[in-house]
């Protein structure tokens, strides 16, 4: 099957669009419940979006807008840094099929409007493994991550990856360091602000801040279909491990630093589970 996605031609993408709608015809068939409880799930930014959401029809289409949106964007920039080893859709199938790995994984929650910034952050990361890239261009890595971390709280995690990340690709520059660090706080400095001058500041941080690192509660059941989502995203992590050395064959050291950003994404993400007390 994927024989049909090796290729970039842009016909291409309307079978990657027909293989995410094929996915999706389970949130029709299996609605979940949580499309109701949106609006008690950990996000500042995702508040003010979600509401238009609730409706279990329209959250189905905004799921495979962004989705494919996503999907699609992610390709193009896998395609432009030469992170594979050719030019193909392969990567946007493998996006979209992760969202249906996991129960509740596939509607339009904070978690998806944040992964919108997590892409611009990654996209600013690789872009800054160039000698000579803009002091804008270190700055936006850190402000889409906190962007990303106001749309779902457990993004939070992504501070230590945009530290790293940078360190990877760029050697140590106390300039950029100061520089990428503002990028991270400046969103939540605008957002406190807004909140201060809407005299809700005090109420904002401690219902959506402090609660939801200090007060541990499970919002999610652990059964067989958990089991089974978790053990699947843990296989696909050690696939990718053991051909690793594989996947870095015949590549340039700015693309292997690439890939391995990749990598150290995926691992700190998996971090977030212990910075979150409202689990989902």
């Amino acid at each position: 099957m994927l024989q049909l996605f090796r290729n970039a031609q842009i016909p291409t993408a309307l079978l990657v669009l027909g293989y995410l709608l094929l996915l999706g015809i389970n949130t029709w068939l299996y609605p979940h419940p949580l499309v109701g409880q949106l609006d008690q799930l950990p996000s500042t930014l995702g508040q003010w979006l979600l509401h238009w959401l609730r409706h279990p029809s329209v959250n189905r289409f905004a799921f495979v807008g962004i989705v494919f949106i996503q999907a699609l964007v992610l390709n193009a920039w896998v395609n432009q840094f030469r992170l594979a080893k050719s030019s193909s859709f392969v990567p946007a199938i493998a996006f979209i099929g992760l969202h249906f790995v996991g129960d509740a994984a596939d509607i339009c929650s904070p978690v998806v409007l944040g992964n919108c910034f997590v892409l611009w952050s990654l996209y600013e990361l690789w872009s800054g493994g160039e000698k000579r890239a803009s002091l804008g261009t270190i700055f936006n890595i850190g402000f889409a991550a906190a962007l990303a971390a106001l749309c779902y709280h457990g993004f939070v995690v992504l501070l230590l990856w945009v530290v790293l990340g940078w360190l990877l690709i760029r050697t140590f520059n106390a300039q950029e360091f100061i520089l990428l660090l503002g990028g991270f706080g400046v969103p939540f400095f605008l957002m406190g602000t807004y909140q201060f001058v809407n005299d809700n500041l005090a109420n904002w941080w401690q219902q959506e801040i402090v609660s939801h690192y200090t007060q541990w509660v499970a919002h999610y059941t652990v059964g067989h279909t958990w089991v089974i989502s978790l053990g699947l995203v843990v296989l696909i992590l050690l696939v990718a491990l053991v051909q690793w050395r594989a996947i870095q064959f015949k590549t340039n050291d700015r693309e292997k630093k690439a890939q391995q950003s990749v990598l150290l994404l995926s691992l700190i993400m998996g971090m977030s589970f212990l910075v979150q007390s409202q689990l989902y």
